[in-house]
């Protein structure tokens, strides 16, 4: 860690809100560091006494104080010599510098480098891991009521974060199904509103009620089967068959009408997407 980089020099740092990394004086144009605090230990052996810096790079929080830095990329180790700071200033500080120091200084005095370094994620030092940081940021979302009911089970990760998609995302946005959309001529799909948009879309606006409802659910159908198929089972399968099995699955269906105007719409539908693959 820079002394630059951030105005806690404690002996447990917390890693509060953003990113898993820090930025140096040097790039205070890039984008800002996490939130850092400062802890004291107990006799306990909890925490006390926590106090916080702000997100800001010292770049930034003391402008005047870094102008005169001559290594603005010291480490915490080299700025503390025999029990005191050696900031590694130019000898003589303007007023505005020397007011910062002051306070920089300040801000520094309970400090304890020789106490064990302790990092991690949120105010409970979760270890670094990308569960932990995802769950740091979820905290700062509104409260979800049906969250619980995702992630609070013992299915594996990958079964929770499907269930977390929305139905637009895996229906209508995923970039596969877009290509669908796209490879089928529907191209102004993606940008539907919601899935139930599809009933309105003009491609379907001819066909009686019952043959539009079973063209919808065979092309819905086989989208959730394809990304089921990448989800559980790491197949990626050509967008060909998938279409394809949507020419199926309506050759099929048909029987399943009493109409013969039904049947015929449902076969020529069939047909329309056996054509796009052949």
């Amino acid at each position: 860690m820079k002394l630059a980089e951030t105005l806690a020099i404690p002996t447990t740092l917390i890693l509060q809100h953003g990113p898993c990394s820090c930025h140096s004086y040097r790039n205070s144009g890039a984008a800002r560091p996490s939130t850092w605090a400062t802890a004291s230990p107990s006799a306990s052996g909890t925490t006390t006494g926590l106090g916080w810096i702000g997100p800001q790079l010292l770049a930034s929080t003391f402008p005047a104080l870094f102008s005169f830095c001559r290594r603005s990329n010291i480490s915490v180790h080299h700025a503390w010599a025999e029990g005191q700071w050696d900031l590694q200033l130019h000898p003589r500080l303007s007023t505005a510098a020397t007011a910062e120091l002051t306070v920089l200084l300040s801000a520094l005095q309970h400090a304890q480098p020789d106490v064990p370094d302790r990092r991690g994620i949120g105010v409970q030092l979760q270890p670094f891991s990308t569960s932990g940081f995802y769950s740091c940021h979820r905290e700062l979302l509104p409260p979800d009521p049906f969250a619980p009911c995702i992630w609070n089970n013992a299915a594996i990760p990958r079964c929770k974060h499907f269930l977390w998609l929305d139905q637009e995302h895996l229906l209508l946005r995923c970039p596969r199904v877009r290509r669908l959309w796209r490879q089928d001529g529907w191209s102004m799909v993606p940008y539907l509103g919601t899935y139930h948009g599809l009933w309105d879309i003009p491609e379907l606006s001819e066909s009686a009620d019952a043959v539009r409802s079973t063209v919808i659910t065979a092309l819905l159908w086989n989208i959730w089967k394809m990304r089921n198929s990448v989800v559980f089972n790491t197949v990626y399968q050509p967008m060909r068959l998938t279409i394809f099995a949507v020419a199926s699955d309506l050759e099929l269906w048909k029987h399943r009408v009493r109409r013969s105007t039904l049947v015929d719409a449902l076969l020529q539908w069939s047909l329309i997407f056996s054509n796009i693959v052949t």
